[in-house]
């Protein structure tokens, strides 16, 4: 079986694909990073797609409509040629949702291409159903979000990591990391932070931000609290491991979310997490134990914030968070049953 993926292996800001595809092509299947040479002339039996909502949030409105229909010009010359089409629900809608009308003739068009799809979560999979009528009666299966485990570096250790970055060795340190966007609620983060009256408490806040105004915005609520650690870049592979092993406790004030990488990396480094109780999270905990994901309702604050930091340091759990029921092997075998699954289908009809 030979599979077209987009994107397959050129995914700068997450491993999640290229960890999929090569325990994928592990099992027989040959794996291809999408083209539209590959799309024109090959001969895949499917493409595999991710992500199909990102260019809705190019800010653009000209450049992001350009792109969203060449994208469906392209699934639908993909459906013309044989392929049949598995979608990845990692969003069930664009996360900036700047142009709700584009967006909605957007996922109404998509979704009539779709002959199946994968979700990371049971609740994710119903959340889809009930997002998108139209696939109940497509091929719909589970196959989780694996372990990132092992594939960053990890040779430091809580003093070595503080000391580079300039934190005391006594203090208790709460971490927000991954790439920065309104939806993922860092400037409630750092406003419920600084309410907390504790001065041995570090907020590290590490990643890209999406935009110039977001990053102001952070600025400008960090202002004038020397307990406050702004890293707004791109944190190379290298220094990934400076901040978690820094931290006590990430948390991660999600205002909508479906799954989170960032959590799922958390855990790789063994680090307690504290989470808004939204989308699939509750999984999460079920999955690895109460014991190293803490769920909270309603809005963060310095309360929410203290509850988080005392269960982090007090509560008692193993070296390692118990990460099993991640394991890529087992993705993969759930992903290449899928693609079985729709191949042998019969094709969806176009409407």
């Amino acid at each position: 079986m030979q599979i077209l993926a987009w994107p397959a292996y050129r995914n700068p800001d997450n491993p999640y694909n290229w960890l999929l595809y090569r325990h994928v092509q592990e099992l027989g299947v040959q794996v291809d990073e999408f083209s539209t040479g590959r799309l024109l002339t090959g001969t895949h039996s499917l493409l595999h797609i991710h992500w199909p909502d990102r260019f809705l949030n190019d800010r653009n409105v000209l450049r992001a409509l350009a792109k969203a229909q060449i994208y469906l010009w392209l699934l639908h010359i993909a459906r013309r040629r044989g392929m049949k089409i598995v979608w990845t629900v990692h969003n069930l809608a664009a996360h900036e949702g700047l142009y709700p009308r584009i967006e909605a003739r957007f996922w109404s068009r998509f979704i009539r291409c779709v002959d199946g799809y994968i979700c990371l979560t049971d609740r994710g999979l119903q959340m889809t159903g009930e997002r998108f009528p139209l696939l109940r009666d497509r091929m719909g299966v589970v196959a989780p979000l694996g372990t990132y485990r092992g594939v960053y570096p990890d040779r430091v250790n809580t003093l070595q990591a503080r000391a580079a970055l300039s934190i005391a060795a006594d203090a208790r340190v709460i971490l927000f990391f991954g790439l920065i966007r309104p939806y993922k609620g860092v400037p409630r983060l750092i406003r419920a932070f600084r309410a907390l009256d504790d001065q041995d408490a570090i907020l590290l806040i590490a990643g890209h931000v999406g935009t110039e105004a977001l990053a102001t915005e952070i600025r400008r609520e960090a202002d004038g609290d020397r307990r406050v650690q702004l890293h707004l870049k791109y944190v190379p592979d290298e220094r990934v491991q400076l901040f978690f092993r820094s931290a006590d406790l990430v948390v991660l004030p999600f205002v909508e979310v479906l799954n989170s990488s960032s959590a799922m990396l958390s855990l790789a480094f063994d680090k307690p997490l504290l989470l808004p109780r939204r989308g699939t999270l509750h999984e999460l905990q079920a999955a690895v134990g109460e014991r190293w994901v803490r769920l909270f309702s309603g809005d963060l604050d310095a309360q929410c914030l203290r509850d988080g930091l005392d269960w982090c340091v007090d509560t008692e759990r193993e070296q390692a968070a118990p990460l099993e029921a991640f394991d890529w092997r087992d993705v993969a075998r759930r992903t290449v049953a899928a693609y079985e699954r729709v191949v042998n289908e019969p094709v969806a009809l176009l409407k």
